[in-house]
């Protein structure tokens, strides 16, 4: 069962990069709230900068918080925010496409 806001903060932060990958390509296919676990049982790689990570944080928070059953796209997930946060996901987005060179199907 999914935590509330915040659990995304104790994702691991040693993901290999085949499975951050793996997750992140499948957001697309995914209801939010899957996803969001998703993206909190995997973590991110070492490495990620900290913007990146803030990023990752608010995207699993804001994943878990939508309505199913939309399906996960970080991109326009990002342009619901504002100011910093947009910003952190932004940095999150351009992070995991350039460890995966693929963006998430749309």
């Amino acid at each position: 069962s999914s935590t509330a806001a915040g659990g995304a903060t104790g994702a691991p932060t040693d993901a290999s990069r085949a499975d951050f990958c793996r997750a992140f390509t499948e957001l697309a296919t995914l209801e939010p709230h899957q996803a969001s676990d998703r993206l909190r049982a995997v973590g991110t790689p070492r490495g990620i900068g900290p913007t990146a990570r803030d990023g990752f944080v608010l995207l699993v928070t804001h994943l878990f918080l939508l309505p199913g059953p939309a399906h996960a796209d970080p991109t326009d997930l990002a342009g619901d925010l504002s100011g910093d946060d947009r910003s952190d996901v932004t940095a999150f987005v351009a992070y995991a496409r350039s460890q995966c060179l693929v963006l998430p199907s749309m």
